[in-house]
């Protein structure tokens, strides 16, 4: 299945989305995320979508789609993601603000400190303000599970009491695709 969305989201087409990335789930490969720039929402909505009949008959149910806004990201550009985490994060609308406030201060700073980290963004559904993502790249699975067992219970705590719930998505990066060139694992 990983091949065939690999090559649905690799076909030649007229694109505006300058980087897009897709991570496969480590706890169950059928799971992808896939992670798309859009110079605006309405590139993203004008773009073409024939391959998203494709890549939704490989699903089961409907996917999840969302656009959002980048609220921050942190980088150390000498190093590749090899493993990524993603919270998905529903926070009460009252509390939207304490829990970006969190996750952009104490989260950001315990995170950043953590052996392997290479990328951290953070990213609100422009339709659901509620509705957080933080995605976070490590150089391996190793350092990944680490810190995720170093990290998760404490951010889940915190994220509790301000109202929030949270779903984790643990994958490894598969694709890279650049606007200027391909670049597949």
């Amino acid at each position: 299945m990983f091949g065939l969305a690999i090559s649905a989201i690799q076909q030649p087409r007229a694109r505006t989305s300058s980087t897009a990335q897709i991570f496969q789930g480590l706890t169950d490969p059928a799971d992808l995320l896939y992670l798309g720039q859009w110079s605006s929402r309405e590139s993203y909505e004008s773009r073409d979508t024939s391959h998203l009949e494709r890549l939704d008959a490989l699903c089961e149910g409907s996917p999840r789609r969302a656009f959002c806004q980048q609220l921050s990201l942190y980088e150390i550009v000498s190093s590749q993601v090899q493993v990524a985490g993603c919270l998905i994060i529903r926070a009460p609308h009252a509390r939207v603000a304490e829990v970006v406030t969190f996750l952009h201060g104490e989260a950001a700073l315990v995170t950043r400190a953590q052996p392997g980290f290479v990328l951290r963004a953070v990213y609100q559904d422009l339709d659901d303000p509620g509705q957080l993502f933080l995605l976070a790249g490590w150089r391996s699975a190793d350092e990944q599970d680490a810190a995720r067992h170093k990290l998760l219970p404490a951010t889940r705590e915190r994220l509790e009491e301000l109202g929030a719930t949270i779903e984790v998505f643990r994958g490894r990066t598969r694709a890279e695709i650049e606007r200027e060139g391909r670049r597949s694992r």
